[in-house]
């Protein structure tokens, strides 16, 4: 009961993600690739990257900028980039009504997810079913958004749920008096934060993923 309350949190956070996106300023074009200096900062650096490629106003210059990016991607020899560019280029398709080429694209991807990365499969996962959705199947969708991953940890109810802007971590507070913070990709729990005498009914992350907050109210 404790993982699917957790879940169903972490699912509409997934979801949200894209309300978070849209309010942020379109780029004023197609960014150029970076090297990055370690995994890490490769992570992240595409999270960014996927943020400010987005224009929710033109889903085809965001379609264009994707598929550019994913095609650059597989040049510098970064196929697991490439494949989570791809499923925002699907989604892009996905906003311009053409669900046939998005369902595809996602096809694409999932035929390449052997060996990858746990956040293509998630990325996969959340487009198809944000396209099914869309394209009134949502009695389709809704088996896509009901597990992700599984999080095991909280001894008591979770009553919030936080997700970081790349995608990567989840925070949450529980009834256990608790917060604590996830990595999405593996549903390891990274740390656990204790202090408060009373439940956490509300958790933020910062932009950059670096401070968490909770707070308890009555």
């Amino acid at each position: 009961m404790l993982q699917t309350n957790l879940l169903s949190m972490l699912t509409s956070a997934l979801a949200a993600l894209s309300v978070a996106c849209a309010a942020r300023p379109p780029a004023a074009g197609p960014p150029s690739p970076e090297p990055a200096s370690g995994p890490a900062e490769a992570a992240e650096s595409l999270a960014e990257r996927i943020r400010k490629t987005w224009n929710f106003d033109d889903p085809q210059q965001s379609e264009q900028r994707f598929r550019a990016l994913a095609e650059q991607a597989l040049a510098r020899g970064d196929p697991a980039g490439a494949l989570e560019l791809q499923t925002q280029l699907a989604r892009a398709q996905g906003l311009d009504q053409r669900f046939a080429e998005a369902t595809a694209t996602l096809a694409g991807v999932a035929a390449k997810l052997e060996g990858q990365p746990a956040v293509v499969a998630v990325r996969l996962r959340l487009e198809q079913g944000r396209v099914l959705n869309s394209s009134d199947q949502p009695e389709l969708a809704r088996p896509l958004f009901l597990l992700l991953r599984s999080f095991e940890g909280h001894t008591s109810s979770v009553d919030s749920v936080a997700l970081s802007a790349d995608g990567r971590r989840a925070l949450s507070g529980s009834d256990d008096d608790t917060l604590k913070l996830w990595n999405v990709e593996t549903g390891a729990l990274v740390r656990s934060f204790e202090g408060h005498t009373d439940s956490v009914n509300s958790v933020a992350l910062s932009a950059d993923g670096r401070r968490a907050t909770g707070s308890t109210f009555r």
